[in-house]
């Protein structure tokens, strides 16, 4: 069952929302980029943001969940469809290719919340089949 989320949903955007207005790509080009000799940085292991922890505790090629926990928040499971992005110039700066965790807007159709593992594992298998 999924936890219900507000619009200001604190979780991992990786500073996805840096990017927007980038192409993001879908798990078939990302393939085809792949085939190509595309070397995408992936999502970290582990990571904190918005004084949340994020551990992964699976991952395919495409998908992956994720250990939501906080102090006195309890635990939640995250199912997210890896996105990736091309290398940019933002800011004058030269953002390598990389992966990212899915912004707030795909929330529902790329990323996903649930209480359990056992849920989320069975998302993820959907997602992954």
């Amino acid at each position: 069952m999924n936890i219900h989320h507000s619009a200001k949903r604190q979780t991992a955007h990786l500073a996805d929302h840096a990017f927007h207005g980038l192409p993001i790509k879908t798990p078939a080009r990302a393939e085809r980029e792949l085939e190509k000799g595309v070397s995408y940085k992936p999502l970290p292991a582990a990571f904190r943001h918005d004084g949340f922890d994020f551990e992964q505790v699976r991952r395919s090629p495409v998908t992956a969940i994720y250990k939501k926990s906080k102090p006195g928040c309890g635990v939640s499971f995250e199912v997210v469809v890896i996105r990736q992005r091309n290398e940019a110039i933002i800011h004058g700066r030269m953002i390598e290719p990389r992966e990212v965790y899915p912004p707030d807007r795909a929330w529902g159709t790329h990323g996903f919340t649930f209480s359990t593992l056992e849920a989320a594992t069975a998302k993820f298998n959907t997602l992954t089949a």
